[in-house]
């Protein structure tokens, strides 16, 4: 049985938060959809981070800075991407965000809302009041698990 590879540059993270899968509706020309993704550094020590952001099942390369991403003890870190109508958001579609950080003491919080071209949130309408993903809205996963149990297998013949 072959072991599963990790890529090298996520090694290095202890755990990832999945954030819920966002529906973003269709949006006219002049606007867009803008994501924010904030980690508050509650520790004492200052940790990593890399963001990816994932279209329906597909990494779009809305990835950070590869690990190069650090917040402080008792800072913030965040990154941001926004959406245009014209790149393809004419219909409602999905999107989700993997974060892997090097401790629990990076405390993730993930908001979106569209704009219009003058960087306003439009006045009306379903699309205006932004959506907030609170800390505890997002799933927390162990990126290597601490415990491998070896395949079961016959017993040995006793001596």
């Amino acid at each position: 049985m072959e072991e599963a590879q990790i890529d090298p540059i996520l090694a290095r993270y202890q755990y990832e938060y999945v954030s819920p899968v966002l529906e973003l509706g269709p949006i006219t020309a002049g606007q867009e959809w803008s994501i924010t993704i904030f980690l508050a550094n509650r520790g004492r020590t200052t940790e990593s981070f890399d963001i990816y952001m994932v279209q329906g099942g597909l990494h779009k390369g809305m990835d950070t800075l590869e690990g190069r991403n650090s917040v402080e003890p008792g800072h913030t870190g965040g990154w941001g991407v926004g959406f245009e109508a014209s790149e393809g958001l004419a219909d409602w579609e999905v999107r989700w965000a993997r974060i892997f950080v090097t401790s629990k003491n990076l405390v993730p919080t993930l908001q979106y809302w569209v704009v219009d071209a003058g960087g306003q949130t439009p006045p009306v309408g379903p699309l205006a009041a932004p959506f907030y993903v609170p800390p505890g809205g997002f799933a927390l996963f162990d990126v290597h698990p601490s415990v491998t149990l070896p395949p079961i297998g016959p017993a040995a013949p006793m001596a």
